[in-house]
C-alpha cells in the first residue's frame, strides 16, 4: 500500500505523494485524457481515429507527449472502454491554448465528425499529472 506524505509536505495543489518515489525535475504536467468506450463504428472507429483525429491532435502546439492504451479488460473481466488517449502539456494554460489553436479545433471537429451521434462514447478529462521513478533497492 502506498504511503502518503505528512500533512503540509505535499507540493502545492497536490494532496498526497508516494513515499519512495524519486522526484521528477519537471514533476507536474497537465494532460487531456480521452476515454473511448465501445462504439457502433467498430473497426471503422479505429481507422477514423488514427487517420482523421490523431494527425490533427499530434500537431497541437505545446504538445509534449502522447500515450495510447488499447484496453483489453480489467480484473473484473471485460470492459466497455476500448481506448485511452492521453495528450500531455506543460500546464493547463498550454493545454487550453492548444485546444483553441487551429490544430486543436480541427482535432475536435474531426472527432465530432467521426463519432457523429455516437459522441457520447468519449469521456474527456483534464488532469494534473506527476510521474516519478522508484528508488533503486
Amino acid at each position: 500500500m502506498a504511503e502518503t506524505a505528512p500533512p503540509g509536505t505535499e507540493p502545492s495543489g497536490y494532496t498526497s505523494i508516494r513515499v519512495g518515489v524519486a522526484p521528477n525535475p519537471d514533476p507536474f504536467m497537465y494532460k487531456l485524457i480521452l476515454i473511448f468506450h465501445e462504439t457502433k463504428l467498430g473497426a471503422d472507429f479505429l481507422i477514423g481515429w488514427s487517420t482523421r483525429f490523431v494527425p490533427q491532435a499530434d500537431r497541437m502546439p505545446g504538445l509534449r507527449r502522447v500515450t495510447v492504451s488499447h484496453v483489453e479488460g480489467g480484473p473484473a473481466g471485460p470492459s466497455d472502454v476500448r481506448l485511452i488517449h492521453e495528450l500531455y502539456f506543460d500546464d493547463r494554460a498550454a493545454l487550453t491554448a492548444a485546444m483553441s489553436s487551429p490544430e486543436g479545433v480541427g482535432a475536435g471537429a474531426a472527432l465530432v465528425e467521426l463519432l457523429g451521434p455516437d459522441a457520447g462514447v468519449v469521456d474527456m478529462l483534464f488532469a494534473e499529472h506527476q510521474e516519478g521513478d522508484l528508488h533503486e533497492p
